[in-house]
């Protein structure tokens, strides 16, 4: 499993420099963004990864403009402007 989610993430920095993905060509021709989901557990080491990858994107990749959105973080800034946060918990 471990050896599998490495494969994973070292499959991000390829994918999101891809000629493709830079220039915004697939499905509907849409702003390049790019989900990774994972289990739990891992958040730690996705933690560490996208450090990595956003200052090797930096220095390697000047030119591109990076944004790390999480989306927990979203939901959660959401739940309390809506000051829903403590009836969605329990």
């Amino acid at each position: 499993m471990r050896a599998s989610f490495n494969a994973r993430l070292d499959q991000i920095l390829p994918r999101v420099t891809s000629k493709d993905f830079l220039s915004s060509r697939g499905i509907g021709n849409e702003i390049a963004c790019y989900i990774f989901d994972y289990p739990a557990d891992q958040e730690l080491e996705v933690r560490k990864h996208i450090t990595w990858l956003t200052s090797r994107l930096s220095s390697h990749y000047g030119d591109l403009q990076v944004f790390h959105l999480n989306m927990l973080d979203v939901l959660l800034g959401y739940l309390e402007e809506r000051k829903l946060l403590d009836k969605t918990l329990q």
